[in-house]
């Protein structure tokens, strides 16, 4: 089940453009022998919840594994656009969830309600209920589901110390339905609103750990439905990006993308003006990077600055991305030179010449994008701090999962104080990278012999094989409790930054959801 599950997550979420009526006759010739039509020509329990493009997704998968649908690929294409933008979710519904959709690895949720986390988000993340919008009798339904489809559910832990399902029922149903409502202002004014196509040129910054800051400028032809796109710029140290791919638009701003192996899942802003969002390995979604892209010729203007800061007494050489940005650069303390603007307008790169004693601490250039000016680096943290990895390969199904970290350069401020206010975060630097015990049982199972390695170079993670392994206590695994730590020399002196890392066994399921 998890492969098949994979492979409706990475087919391209690309449609071929269908009418809205031919995709709600679709709906019913597929849907109606079991979900009956109402009086207003919906579907029993179909209209009665909204979702996210992943979540149909979901549920049409379950339609079939579970019930017997039969649609092709292509049908199930037209189908979750058909639902998304029928049934779908505002932008301010999904803000507080982007993490979920992007797959990011090293967030860490605060679920909103406690009686909630601990009903329902033990097996999966809060951000699969959040990211639904049901009636109360159709919450009633989903508790129904869970017990009838899972029904050791009442067993498990944080089951058996209570009456679970009283609980469900009587404390969890009103919660969701006042938490996450069909019917919703949000929803009635998105239904509403004018709805920008993404169709045109955009310019593109990102940063993918390990590798460092790229920009690009990306093209989307044809129709919101099915856009072609093409990506071509580069990283920082000149490795040359060329892609090709296909995307889709859902709901009117949930921007969904295949590029050579590369998942987008970004969000448009509502003016159509902004992408912001997660760029990631298809085969491998640990590994990726936080975009932002702005609109040529709209007046998104600068969307970020690489790199994002700069030592007195030294000149770094800036680039500025974004739209209409400005003919020129100033900054108190600062010489800007040889200033120059890319033929498109997307770049302002310029040689910053801070001086010497210049105060330290942000300056705004454009847009609300700010040059960190700093004297020397005082401490290195390392991002992320708290993560994961996971064994696997080892002749097993399921690959290894990787973590990737980079070591972040901090100013304590005027203050002189690390941790406080003031503090400025000067950006990623270069470092040398070592994984150790985290703590004294890690030390005595010798958890970072065995849980994996780190490239000392690049802060790539790789875990170990999966399964037993004879020359551990008790023939365990390769699981672990790690210290990732950094080193970075600052004028002599070695200054160290530590992550916690923990490396544990394979995900069996892996739903877009999760």
């Amino acid at each position: 089940m998890r492969l098949t599950t994979l492979f409706i997550l990475l087919v391209p979420l690309t449609l071929l453009g269908a009418s809205a009526s031919a995709s709600e006759a679709l709906l019913n010739s597929k849907c109606s022998s079991c979900h009956v039509a109402q009086d207003d020509g919906s579907l029993y329990r179909v209209s009665e919840q909204r979702k996210t493009p992943e979540g149909w997704n979901m549920t049409l998968f379950r339609m079939e594994k579970s019930h017997g649908l039969k649609i092709t690929d292509d049908e199930r294409q037209d189908l979750i656009r058909y639902l998304s933008n029928t049934l779908g979710l505002a932008p301010q519904e999904t803000a507080s969830q982007r993490a979920i959709l992007e797959r990011r690895p090293d967030y860490i949720e605060t679920p909103a309600d406690e009686d909630l986390n601990v009903l329902c988000a033990r097996c999966h993340t809060f951000g699969r209920i959040a990211l639904q919008r049901r009636t109360e009798v159709e919450w009633l339904k989903h508790v129904h589901f869970h017990v009838g489809q899972f029904p050791t559910i009442e067993y498990q832990a944080l089951s058996r110390d209570r009456n679970w399902f009283d609980d469900a029922i009587n404390i969890a149903v009103p919660k969701l339905a006042e938490l996450y409502p069909l019917k919703t202002a949000e929803w009635d004014a998105w239904q509403a609103a004018d709805k920008p196509s993404p169709v045109g040129d955009w310019v593109v910054f990102g940063h993918w750990p390990g590798r460092g800051d790229f920009n690009a400028l990306m093209s989307a032809s044809g129709d919101s439905e099915s856009m072609d796109i093409t990506i071509k710029g580069q990283y920082n140290d000149g490795t040359a990006i060329d892609d090709q791919g296909q995307a889709t638009l859902y709901t009117g701003y949930e921007w969904r993308a295949d590029a050579n192996g590369i998942r987008q899942i970004m969000a448009m802003s509502e003016d159509g003006k902004t992408l912001t969002g997660r760029w990631f390995r298809t085969e491998d979604d640990s590994l990726g990077a936080q975009v932002s892209a702005a609109r040529i010729g709209s007046d998104a203007g600068a969307i970020a600055l690489s790199p994002s800061a700069a030592r007195t007494g030294n000149t770094t050489s800036i680039t500025l991305y974004g739209t209409e940005l400005p003919e020129t650069l100033s900054a108190e303390g600062i010489q800007f030179t040889n200033v120059s603007r890319s033929s498109d307008g997307t770049q302002l790169s310029a040689d910053a010449l801070v001086a010497e004693g210049a105060a330290a601490g942000p300056r705004t250039l454009a847009g609300g994008v700010e040059l960190i000016v700093f004297e020397q680096i005082d401490r290195i943290a390392v991002e992320p701090a708290e993560t994961i990895a996971r064994v696997g390969s080892n002749g097993g199904p399921i690959a290894a999962v990787p973590a990737q970290f980079d070591a972040i350069a901090w100013s304590n401020g005027s203050d002189g104080a690390a941790d406080t206010d003031d503090d400025l975060r000067i950006g990623v630097v270069e470092a040398s990278w070592s994984s150790n015990a985290f703590d004294a049982l890690a030390e005595e199972e010798k958890d970072a012999e065995y849980a994996g390695s780190i490239d000392s170079t690049t802060g790539l993670f790789s875990p170990a094989g999966a399964g037993p392994n004879p020359e551990r206590r008790f023939g365990t695994n390769n699981v672990g409790n790690l210290s990732i730590d950094a080193t970075v020399n600052e004028n002599g002196t070695d200054l160290t930054g530590s992550a916690h890392l923990i490396v544990t066994v394979q995900r069996f399921n892996d739903p877009p959801i999760r």
